[in-house]
């Protein structure tokens, strides 16, 4: 394994920067007209607002791009541009059988197929969080290991338990809740854990029932790590513990925004709905006669079918806000649609800082198995076109072995 003294100073670094930085990442820029940080940094806020809707198009979705551009104001963007990069983690190809492929889309197969190769070949599986079993079967199916499957959802581990006897392969499907006590008495020093995009206080909770069961070892690739409920979110290593970051649900959940493309129609209504809701946060702050942001909730879908002074009227009944007769729609949808331009740009700089801050959530989960006598190594387990979510962790005990 890499030498794993390399993770300490990782995240110490990546923890400087964040916390020397965070101006530029930890809010919300939804709640904005001009981002916080607009003074700290003359130059930087006009240059963005000069780009051109085709300047900005051609860069939005070029990370190095980005980054170039904003070490001409932040230099610090650089070392972070260094401290992101992680060591591409391969293992030797399966070739697994064909009927293992079945009911898997082929995208996800992808991910398994890069996935399952890094899982250490000494001793039974444990599958955390298992849904349909698909990386256990592809495990079992392929090394003939006994594997166990947790799944809180009965209909999951049936449909699991049929996949498994349709490709021949022998599986334990256990209808457990991973957040209940029960799931600990899986966890063995014999046991290798596995879970391949286990969200937020999934993970939280994996990794801390295998230092206390002391584990063999752990394969895992977390995601959603504002699933939690552990907030303000803090580290869960020792080391990392004097960290000045305090991380809310929303900074958790820039980490995983996604900056690429949806399907035109989706990515056309969710523009249309960021839209109208700036249009009416100018609107309300017109009619309050306060500069604040002034949170809406959910709507229902059936209003983007409308227009948008429909909408702005159901979101004045929800906040008791009283419309003046004469207010013009036309109006605040112009200054909706300059909002939602500038609010791309803001997010684009503040998109600068996902990776990073997702590396230093997994450089603490990796402190934290370290502390507890681990060997450990962070790296990519697949290319980011295939997840985004693709960061690994291994871990072994001492006295295990690949």
């Amino acid at each position: 394994m890499p030498d794993a003294t390399l993770i300490a100073p990782r995240f110490h670094a990546l923890d400087r920067l964040l916390c020397q930085l965070r101006p530029y990442w930890q809010f919300q820029p939804f709640h904005y007209r001009v981002p916080p940080w607009s003074g700290l940094t003359p130059g930087l806020w006009p240059s963005l607002t000069a780009l051109s809707e085709a300047e900005f198009g051609t860069l939005q979705y070029d990370g190095p791009s980005r980054d170039r551009f904003l070490t001409a104001w932040l230099p610090e963007v650089a070392e972070l541009q260094r401290l992101r990069q992680l060591p591409a983690m391969r293992g030797t190809p399966l070739a697994p059988a064909p009927c293992l492929h079945h009911a898997v889309p082929g995208r996800k197969w992808q991910q398994l197929t890069a996935f399952a190769p890094l899982v250490p070949s000494a001793g039974p599986v444990l599958e955390w969080c298992a849904g349909k079993g698909h990386l256990g079967r592809l495990l079992a199916g392929s090394s003939g290991r006994t594997v166990t499957s947790l799944e809180r959802d009965a209909t999951l581990c049936r449909e699991g338990a049929a996949l498994a006897r349709r490709a021949g392969v022998a599986m334990n499907f256990a209808t457990v809740d991973v957040m209940e006590p029960a799931a600990a008495a899986y966890l063995g020093p014999a046991v290798q854990a596995v879970a391949l995009h286990a969200c937020g206080d999934l993970h939280r909770r994996l990794l801390r029932q295998l230092t206390r069961q002391r584990g063999a070892g752990l394969t895992l690739a977390p995601c959603c790590y504002h699933l939690t409920r552990e907030l303000p979110c803090r580290p869960l290593s020792g080391e990392g513990s004097a960290s000045r970051l305090q991380l809310a649900k929303a900074d958790l959940h820039m980490v995983v925004q996604q900056t690429a493309t949806a399907p035109h129609r989706i990515a056309q209504q969710g523009r249309l709905e960021v839209i109208w809701r700036l249009a009416f946060d100018e609107l309300q702050r017109a009619c309050r006669r306060c500069d604040a942001y002034l949170p809406v909730p959910a709507m229902p879908r059936q209003l983007l079918r409308g227009d948008f002074a429909a909408f702005a009227r159901w979101a004045a009944g929800r906040k008791q806000l009283q419309l003046p007769p004469d207010w013009q729609p036309a109006h605040y949808l112009r200054l909706g649609e300059q909002r939602y331009r500038a609010l791309r740009r803001v997010e684009w700089v503040q998109h600068a800082f996902q990776r990073p801050l997702e590396i230093w959530l997994l450089l603490d989960y990796a402190l934290l198995l370290q502390e507890h006598g681990y060997r450990v190594e962070v790296g990519e387990f697949c290319d980011a076109r295939l997840t985004p979510r693709n960061l690994l962790l291994r871990a072994l005990a001492p006295e295990a072995a690949l």
